[in-house]
């Protein structure tokens, strides 16, 4: 391989790298009016994670969503979820979870330490160590 095509091949490396990252946006917090919180993902659910967290949906501590079951997980959202005044979480398919429901969620499970940056907008008080991004699919 000549220099032209070795810095023409790490120059469109280093640009698709910095697309990706620019294309990532971090989770956002949305706030019901009684102040409690869910963690909202910044991208699209296109991620084919297959893992299942089943439990209870609770309010955790720092007043965040979370799954209880041998553990507790921070519940990160598919984008376009929302809390409503009644505390209730919709899902962008339509599925509604409440406080006390029994859920399976879809998804994936990962170390907060290792997405500090996707979870800068959370609360620390509502981290745990692993954390459960939804893709949205809801068994009830």
């Amino acid at each position: 391989m000549s220099n032209w095509q070795r810095r023409t091949l790490g120059t469109a490396v280093v640009l698709s790298v910095g697309v990706s990252l620019v294309a990532c946006s971090a989770t956002s917090v949305q706030e019901s009016p009684n102040g409690r919180l869910i963690a909202v993902s910044g991208q699209a659910s296109d991620a084919q994670e297959q893992a299942l967290a089943t439990g209870t949906v609770v309010w955790g501590r720092g007043d965040c969503m979370v799954v209880e079951a041998e553990e507790t997980y921070l519940i990160v959202f598919p984008r376009g979820t929302t809390i409503g005044d009644s505390e209730k979480v919709t899902l962008p398919n339509g599925s509604v979870i409440s406080a006390g429901d029994e859920v399976g969620l879809g998804g994936g499970f990962h170390l907060a330490s290792t997405a500090k940056s996707e979870l800068s907008a959370i609360p620390e008080a509502c981290l745990t160590e692993e954390v459960f991004w939804a893709t949205g699919e809801v068994a009830e």
